[in-house]
């Protein structure tokens, strides 16, 4: 390698290395800090949430629910003012709530409140006893 490519390469180094170790402050715009304080002050994510909640409720990926929460988002951001909304075509696995029961068995007999709380595989009934 000649004399004036190592004097190249080195500097390059040199510079990438030390650009890479320069932290640069940007001070906030007049417009950022004006959209940081509106959205601090609005009520507006809480609006959002109460409606997805209590309009739609609780909705499981590939539901007739989630269905309705994707319209109630096309509607909602439509009527923020948003001019570019779209739905995009996914694939989303249907997933339901199998049953789930549970009774105490001893010393007196009593039905158990259980639910399913994710992908469970199916079993055959089994007893579980504690001593």
């Amino acid at each position: 390698m000649k004399p004036y490519q190592k004097t190249l390469l080195s500097s390059l180094i040199i510079a990438s290395v030390s650009a890479c170790q320069t932290q640069v402050k940007i001070a906030p715009t007049t417009e950022v800090v004006k959209l940081q304080q509106a959205a601090l002050s609005s009520q507006l994510g809480y609006d959002l949430v109460e409606s997805l909640t209590v309009e739609v409720g609780p909705r499981l990926a590939g539901s007739p629910k989630d269905i309705i929460a994707v319209n109630w988002a096309m509607n909602k951001l439509t009527s923020l003012g948003f001019d570019r909304v779209y739905k995009e075509p996914v694939q989303v696995p249907i997933w339901e709530r199998g049953e789930a029961n549970a009774r105490i068995l001893s010393p007196v007999e009593q039905p158990l409140v259980i639910t399913a709380l994710g992908e469970v595989l199916q079993h055959r009934a089994v007893e579980y006893r504690l001593k």
